[in-house]
């Protein structure tokens, strides 16, 4: 068995310090405490669209804590415990941490970068992350970390919402033979790519996507996804938390789907909160039309498809155009 490598004292980490403000600092590298526990050196960590609930003030945490819940990385240090990952086995972090035991009844998953929300677990925008129960919760891939970055990423892809959910909904629906995609936003650029990937592009800034989607396809659509979640904004640019899904009960044909990928996550309270009163825990749900049309509303597993891999030293500025819309 290879030895356990040898870690510095401290690693870069970008931490939220504030409302709109995050921080590369140094921080302390965690140890092996548990004998089930191991320790990640990450090469590769996204920004997903919830770290912007924090970034913009959703966050009950008022402690600077580590961001990050998406990552890849190579086995750097395993407990005595740890029996199916060996030193340099490149492997996957899940948003979600498992203990690793037999569960009697079930238990509301745990994620990293969430401050006192992660049960004192720290976020994967780092440079290395412990992760207990290894066995169970780390993907292995058939690779070591001797292979050079290059191949790496040829032979193996990543997605996150650093492209934006809506950018992984549109190609999914292409790739599983959708004839016709209609992308609703209001930010040029974001339509711009998304036609240019193949989408109908509609600015409800401008029109009624409904009406707009109609006159295309007046049966409606087999199939409507929210990839926004709370911070949906009707035609004034306002917040609307109910606009969306009432908009997909309307544009969907008989029998069609509903997807709800956009994470409808309120806490009271906090400065997000305060500052926008119009946001609520609850949303108004169209269900006489959702149930006469007989629609459906489920959720599943969407397959890695996509790396984007971003110098680390360029954390502040992806965050700012990420919540711009810009990215």
């Amino acid at each position: 068995m290879v030895a356990n490598l040898t870690l510095p004292a401290t690693m870069r980490a970008l931490l939220l310090t504030g409302l709109y403000n995050v921080t590369v600092q140094d921080v302390a590298v965690p140890k092996l405490v548990s004998p089930t526990e191991a320790i990640v050196k990450l090469t590769t960590s996204g920004i997903c669209g919830s770290d912007l609930y924090a970034y913009r003030g959703f966050s009950t945490d008022q402690d600077p804590y580590v961001l990050g819940h998406e990552c890849i990385g190579y086995v750097v240090q395993t407990g005595s415990g740890v029996s199916g990952l060996s030193i340099g086995d490149y492997v996957v972090i899940p948003d979600n941490f498992h203990h690793g035991q037999l569960e009697m009844q079930p238990t509301f998953p745990v994620s990293y970068g969430g401050g006192v929300q992660s049960l004192g677990v720290s976020g994967l925008q780092a440079e290395y992350a412990i992760v207990n129960a290894a066995d169970a919760n780390l993907f292995r891939l058939p690779i070591h970390r001797n292979e050079t970055n290059e191949s790496l990423e040829q032979s193996y892809l990543m997605t996150g919402d650093i492209f934006s959910t809506g950018w992984t909904a549109i190609t999914c629906a292409l790739l599983r033979g959708a004839s016709r995609v209609y992308t609703v936003d209001h930010v040029q650029e974001r339509l711009d790519v998304a036609k240019s990937i193949g989408a109908v592009p509609i600015n409800f800034a401008k029109s009624d996507p409904v009406a707009e989607i109609q006159k295309l396809k007046p049966a409606g659509v087999e199939r409507a996804v929210d990839c926004v979640g709370l911070e949906a904004l009707n035609s004034s640019l306002s917040f609307e938390p109910s606009i969306i899904i009432r908009q997909m009960v309307n544009v969907t044909g008989f029998e069609g789907g509903l997807g709800q990928i956009g994470v409808h996550a309120y806490t009271p309270g906090t400065q997000a909160a305060l500052g926008h009163p119009q946001l609520s825990a609850d949303i108004t749900f169209p269900a006489t039309s959702f149930w006469t049309k007989l629609l459906r509303l489920q959720a599943g597993i969407v397959q890695p498809y996509r790396i984007a891999p971003q110098p680390n030293l360029k954390w502040r500025r992806k965050y700012e155009l990420y919540n711009d819309g810009s990215d």
